[in-house]
């Protein structure tokens, strides 16, 4: 945590890929296995901290990634329903 503001980068041409996206009102979700706070602060530093409508973190659901259980919250706030064949 000490260097985490100095260290983090978001890979090369994501950032312009998800302004792009944003701008072309397709909605996006974050789901991570990282905290709230951290997830911000990653987000912050990388210049993505309004590009994501919905954040699912691991503070927010019972079981984190690799789980599955995340995505569903993310879905649902989506507005998305998930296909008959996902077996979340």
């Amino acid at each position: 945590r000490t260097v985490h503001d100095e260290m983090v980068r978001a890979f090369p041409g994501v950032v312009e890929m998800v302004a792009c996206l944003k701008e072309s009102d397709t909605r996006m979700a974050v789901v991570t296995s990282k905290a709230r706070q951290m997830t911000l602060r990653t987000l912050a530093c990388c210049g993505m901290e309004d590009a994501f409508e919905v954040l699912v973190t691991v503070d927010d659901v019972g079981k984190g990634k690799p789980d599955p259980e995340p995505v569903n919250p993310a879905m649902e706030r989506l507005d998305l329903e998930r296909p008959g064949a996902w077996s979340f």
